[in-house]
């Protein structure tokens, strides 16, 4: 399982959700759900871009929970 941290590092870059979605090129509605909603499913495309806009890799947008598929063998 993982959790995106799109709300945290969009706050450690002290960049608006407006911000991000207009540099970006995503939807504000898309940047609002990511970052109020954690365990949201959505592409690997949208991450990267957001991930650009931010100016940090894909692994620093996602954090793998405890509970992933390693820990349950």
């Amino acid at each position: 399982m993982f959790r995106l941290r799109v709300e945290e590092v969009r706050q450690e870059k002290s960049m608006s959700m407006s911000e991000l979605s207009r540099q970006s090129g995503i939807d504000f509605k898309t940047v609002k759900e990511l970052c109020r909603n954690p365990a949201r499913n959505t592409t690997i495309e949208t991450l990267t871009c957001l991930a650009l806009t931010l100016g940090v890799t894909l692994n620093d947008l996602v954090e793998i929970a405890a509970n992933d598929a390693h820990s349950r063998q």
